[in-house]
């Protein structure tokens, strides 16, 4: 049987792999101490910097340990605590960062920065924001804060990367770790950051960013449960540019012991998202083109026919 002619490109990459997996006398992957999160917090003081390290030896669950690192600067702590390693630190299957809450936005600049510098090339990043609460340190929280942002990621589609943060020349908008579910904030220069906390207005946002994919909330006064997955398209004319999101096996359950037509559900479905999507424009006001607007309408129209407004229309798979 004969074998295609690889091209050399496609070889190059090939061995590159091979080689970071422990060929040509580097370290195998099994002497590498895996980083599977990073994790940072600041105060006016100091910055902190958590490596979380998945424990190799472990052969029916992955446990974690953790190394700690403290300086002046993020890079001088995150320097510290890969001193702490008693092997060569492998980053290829880190797959979360978690940064503070309490950050600027120059300074998530400066976090994004030094993580291109650092980790790359790496699998792909997921960016979350935390608002830290208790006395608890972020080390001591390390393995339980990852194990529930990952759960969570997973139970609502929260997907995004370092792009959202080096993509924009002004601001920012980024999921945001509440201890429970998920908020969303925007992060502007020199401005103080807006953080949406309500779930539904949170959801959408990270739908309409392209941060999600998943509804999860209570309708009415908690009378009606609904989960659905989300998708969105953009539409535009000379005058608004239209959010298209449309449901997909959605799923909507008295939870009063009423009766209730699907249909009544629905309605109270759509007319939330629109009051959710009216907050979201209200909130964002001080904000340059929070949900990139002017991108969808520049790619669609070109420069000269930038529409004014933003709307949504809710749209039913079935």
């Amino acid at each position: 049987m004969a074998f295609q002619k690889l091209h050399p490109g496609i070889i190059l990459i090939l061995l590159a792999f091979c080689f970071s997996l422990g060929g040509c006398g580097a370290p195998l992957l099994s002497e590498r101490q895996i980083v599977r999160a990073v994790l940072f917090s600041q105060t006016a003081e100091r910055a902190e910097a958590v490596l979380l390290l998945a424990n190799t030896s472990e052969a029916d669950a992955e446990t974690f340990h953790t190394l700690f690192g403290v300086g002046q600067t993020p890079a001088e702590a995150l320097n510290q605590a890969q001193q702490a390693s008693q092997g060569p630190v492998f980053y290829g299957l880190m797959d979360l960062v978690v940064l503070p809450m309490n950050a600027s936005y120059k300074e998530i600049c400066s976090y994004t920065s030094l993580l291109e510098q650092t980790v790359l090339p790496a699998a792909r990043m997921d960016i979350i924001l935390w608002q830290r609460e208790g006395p608890a340190s972020v080390q001591e929280q390390a393995p339980a804060l990852y194990a529930a942002i990952k759960a969570a990621q997973k139970q609502y589609g929260i997907r995004n990367g370092l792009y959202q943060v080096t993509a924009q020349s002004n601001n920012c908008a980024l999921p945001v770790w509440q201890g429970g579910q998920f908020g969303f904030a925007w992060l502007q220069m020199d401005k103080k950051a807006i953080l949406i906390s309500d779930g539904l207005q949170a959801q959408l946002a990270a739908t309409l960013t392209g941060q999600g994919n998943r509804l999860e909330v209570w309708l009415g006064n908690g009378d009606v449960a609904c989960t659905a997955r989300t998708s969105v398209r953009w539409e535009s004319d000379a005058d608004t540019i239209t959010a298209e999101v449309t449901l997909h096996d959605l799923t909507l359950t008295n939870l009063d012991g009423q009766p209730r037509l699907e249909t009544e559900s629905r309605k109270l479905l759509e007319a939330e998202m629109h009051t959710a999507f009216d907050a979201v424009l209200g909130a964002t006001v001080p904000v340059q083109d929070p949900l990139r607007v002017r991108l969808w309408a520049f790619q669609r129209n070109g420069a000269a026919r930038e529409p004014a407004t933003a709307a949504l229309s809710v749209r039913f798979a079935d």
